[in-house]
């Protein structure tokens, strides 16, 4: 039969309670309470949190204590998560967005002036409001 392991973290709500446990031993935890401060609950309610040094003494035992987990990474999409948008720049006496409507694209925002690129042209900006596999677009 094996034996249970003493707990390696301890969240103490009292001051007794830490100044106790300071004095046999422990220490704050450097992952969750690593210059003694208290952790606020609410009003008028904290803990600290402290860990057994001694019980920590092999790389496995630390790994183990640390309190984090690692989350699995996103998947990164190819596409824009937007269903596209198209800048068309301002010309006098020109509906340059014409040809973009009719592959399904609408009004986003007009006489944009703020443009990335070295003109800061003003323009229109179309976007999708199907999505590009339900439109016929080749943009």
């Amino acid at each position: 039969m094996s034996e249970v392991p003493e707990t390696y973290r301890v969240f103490a709500r009292s001051l007794e309670t830490v100044a106790e446990r300071l004095t046999s031993g422990w220490v704050f935890d450097p992952w969750l309470c690593s210059k003694g401060y208290p952790v606020l609950m609410g009003e008028n309610t904290c803990y600290w949190v402290l860990v057994n040094p001694l019980l920590l003494d092999t790389p496995e035992k630390l790994t183990e204590a640390y309190p984090f987990m690692q989350l699995e990474a996103e998947v990164k999409e190819e596409k824009p998560l937007g269903y596209g948008t198209v800048f068309i720049p301002f010309k006098k006496n020109e509906d340059a967005t014409e040809q973009w409507r009719e592959k399904g694209y609408v009004l986003l925002h007009k006489d944009h002036a703020d443009v990335v690129g070295p003109d800061k042209e003003k323009g229109t900006i179309l976007t999708l409001i199907n999505k590009p596999m339900e439109t016929e677009t080749d943009g």
